[in-house]
């Protein structure tokens, strides 16, 4: 939808975003007074009228087309990007934890949402979608918390910040400690590099059981 209203401005057509029930059309302005604006369903082929398409659709909905004109009015930018992160914010809600991105998809959600209603409720549950202490050092603490402050919205700045805080906090109290895995000597530790006795290979110890080969030149 957005690149079908992008290119449709860029050759002159004066197209916009609605927010139309389970799906979304463009309005697009007839240039001629003598022919009525339509609508278009990027995703299906056709033309979509005011007078036959639209009120049947809104019936399969379950809406009376006596309310049509608040499903049918152009929107902006923000009402688009609410409606973008709802259905991201549904996607990622499925097994955040095995789906692809699914995490990155929800804290983009959440940050739509809190950047432009402030709504402080949202700031606790975001936490389980961040990626630990370097979103809180970077992203959340830095960024978001100034462009919710800009927008006017101290008090989930102040929340976010406090809660960022406290992460942190924990993460460096967890660095302190030393979990001792084996009671062998420990001679290779992860970034050493070494030279294979036999075969030459030179390897560095990549992680707690991996090893990354390459032959020497």
């Amino acid at each position: 939808m957005h690149v079908f209203v992008a290119l449709a401005r860029a050759v002159g057509i004066h197209a916009s975003p609605v927010s139309f029930p389970s799906r979304v059309l463009v309005h697009v302005t007839s240039p001629s007074e003598d022919i009525d604006d339509f609508f278009v369903d990027p995703f299906k082929p056709g033309i979509l009228t005011l007078r036959d398409d639209i009120p049947v659709l809104l019936r399969r909905h379950g809406i009376s087309p006596a309310n049509m004109m608040e499903h049918i009015t152009p929107c902006g930018a923000r009402d688009m990007l609410l409606r973008t992160a709802r259905n991201i914010f549904s996607f990622s809600q499925e097994d955040r934890d095995q789906q692809p991105g699914a995490r990155s998809a929800g804290l983009l959600a959440h940050t739509i949402f809190l950047v432009f209603t402030g709504d402080i409720r949202l700031v606790m549950p975001m936490f389980p979608y961040i990626d630990g202490p370097l979103d809180c050092a970077t992203f959340l603490e830095d960024a978001l918390a100034e462009v919710l402050v800009n927008g006017g919205h101290e008090e989930s700045a102040r929340h976010l910040q406090q809660l960022c805080e406290s992460t942190l906090s924990r993460e460096a109290e967890e660095a302190k400690r030393v979990f001792k895995r084996t009671s062998a000597n420990i001679q290779y530790f992860v970034g050493s590099i070494f030279t294979h006795r036999k075969y030459e290979y030179v390897g560095c110890v990549y992680g707690k059981h991996l090893l990354f080969w390459c032959k020497p030149e």
